[in-house]
């Protein structure tokens, strides 16, 4: 089984070529255009190459529980339907680690990817907001940042006019 692995990653242009475009996209991804390139290069190199690995294990994977340990043939439909969700749950999760993990180093250690690395952290003390003046001329942003959000609120008294 290793061996028809191995055969099909390095026979198969199309697979070489996705491969590449994972690769290239990692590596777009990474901040290139800081003063001092040369790291944002390499943790994006390492980071795509990582990538690759995880996913090419997680296929390795996924074809060795369906095929080696439950013995299900290449052409049935459950084994396709397993493979299909194996191999998602699978990039899911080392995806998902691997790019957390990318973005912890590169916040901790160039200094990068803050807007990416924290967009989905959810904190009740930073609360910030936009506002926006355009006119035919030009575009204002107002960038506006609440230091300390308030939590413990009490109603207003309505006021009766009368």
């Amino acid at each position: 089984m290793t061996g028809g692995y191995w055969s099909l990653l390095t026979g198969s242009p199309g697979l070489s070529i996705f491969l590449f475009l994972i690769f290239a996209g990692i590596l777009g991804f990474s901040d290139t255009k800081r003063k001092k390139p040369l790291g944002s290069w390499i943790a994006g190199s390492i980071h795509g190459i990582v990538q690759i690995i995880l996913l090419l294990a997680a296929t390795w994977l996924t074809s060795f529980i369906i095929i080696g340990t439950l013995g299900l043939g290449l052409n049935s439909l459950v084994a396709v339907l397993l493979f299909v969700l194996l191999v998602g749950i699978c990039g899911w999760l080392f995806s998902g680690f691997t790019m957390g993990f990318y973005l912890l180093a590169a916040i901790r250690l160039l200094k990068t990817h803050e807007t990416e690395a924290f967009s989905s952290f959810r904190g009740e003390d930073y609360k910030n907001f936009i506002r926006m003046h355009l006119t035919e001329e030009n575009l204002t942003i107002y960038p506006i940042k609440i230091p300390k959000a308030c939590k413990k609120w009490v109603q207003a008294k309505k006021i009766v006019e009368g």
